[in-house]
Order: C-alpha cells, then structure tokens, then sequence
C-alpha cells in the first residue's frame, strides 16, 4: 500500500483465465476471473516505447484462489 501511495499513476484491472484481462477492446462475455494486475507508474514523464518498466515501475499480478461473488455473477454485454 506505501508503494500505491507513491505511485503517480495505478491501473488495475482484472485478468481472466484465458489470459485476457478487462482492457480487451472487444466487449464480449468475459470466462472467469483468475487475479489482478496493478500497475503502478512513479514517472509518467518518462515514456518507454518497446513497452518495458522502468526501474520505478512495478507489475503486480494478484492470483485469486477462488471465484469472488461480484465476478460470478452474470454480465450482459449489448
């Protein structure tokens, strides 16, 4: 949580279990959900186009054990 506090920047999104996560631009019924990724950018001034952290980023990957209630429930795309 310190290391959140510091961060300029934290995306959160979660990671399905055939490996998509929610920042998929196709919206369809997404299977379920396997864990969180967090991002969490202390310096936005600095752009990496090959994609890679920095030395001040960090990549977290949260693993559920098990299935939460909100992400069993149904959703319906339109």
């Amino acid at each position: 949580l310190e290391e959140i506090s510091r961060a300029e920047v934290v995306l959160l999104t979660m990671v399905f279990q055939d490996g998509s996560t929610q920042l998929d631009p196709e919206q369809k019924r997404p299977p379920p959900v396997c864990g969180l990724l967090v991002l969490m950018k202390n310096d936005c001034n600095s752009s990496s186009l090959d994609g890679s952290l920095s030395p001040n980023n960090s990549l977290v990957f949260l693993k559920l054990e098990h299935t939460p209630l909100w992400a069993q429930r149904q959703t319906h795309y339109t």
